[in-house]
Order: C-alpha cells, then sequence, then structure tokens
C-alpha cells in the first residue's frame, strides 16, 4: 500500500442492513475529524440503529478524534442508536489502552 495514500484521511460508508460500516483509511487527526463526523451524521438515518467504524486501516488517531467520538456516540444514544469501534489497528489500540477508553466504547474485536 502507497504510503503516501495512507496519509491522507479516506472514509467509505457501507449500508448493512440495519447498520452503517464507515471504513477509515490513513491518519483520523484534528485536520481530519469533521469530516469523520459529518460522515456519521450523514450516515445516521431512519432505519439505521447503529454505526460502526472500522479501524483497521487507520495509522494514526488523536484525542480530537476520540473527542469527537464520545460526542458522536451521546448523539446517537440520545436518538436510540448506538456507535461501535471495530477492527482496531495497533496504533489505535494503543491509544485506546493510552487514554483508558476501553470500557467507554463498545469495541468489536478484530476476527
Amino acid at each position: 500500500m502507497d504510503m503516501d495514500a495512507m496519509r491522507v484521511l479516506g472514509l467509505k460508508c457501507v449500508q448493512e442492513d440495519d447498520k452503517v460500516v464507515i471504513y477509515a483509511f490513513g491518519e483520523l487527526d484534528f485536520a481530519a475529524t469533521p469530516k469523520l463526523k459529518e460522515a456519521i451524521t450523514a450516515c445516521i438515518c431512519d432505519g439505521i440503529v447503529s454505526c460502526e467504524i472500522d479501524l483497521e486501516h487507520v495509522t494514526f488517531i488523536d484525542s480530537e478524534t476520540f473527542k469527537s467520538l464520545l460526542m458522536s456516540q451521546k448523539d446517537l444514544a440520545e436518538k436510540g442508536k448506538r456507535l461501535h469501534l471495530r477492527k482496531c489497528s495497533p496504533p489505535v489500540e494503543r491509544a485506546i489502552k493510552l487514554l483508558g477508553l476501553r470500557d467507554i466504547f463498545d469495541i468489536k474485536p478484530s476476527n
């Protein structure tokens, strides 16, 4: 995979039954956070009960992104919907552990 291409955030939204999966690629930092928040907001509509963020190909994540994810999780919960993280890459796993967020987020294991 081209490392220069991986530095740029890419997002792909896919609806799977009653959930939306957002696949994130590259770096999730303060500059990318608004794009991720917009994708989460845009993907949630009637009939969708959950949003999963696939972080398998994320090479970097910062505290601003986690703040945005926490706010999105709260916003979705107020609408009766859920936010899940899944397939966390090693850098994401490390950040979750360092920030003590393991019990805060619903994290689906990498299978």
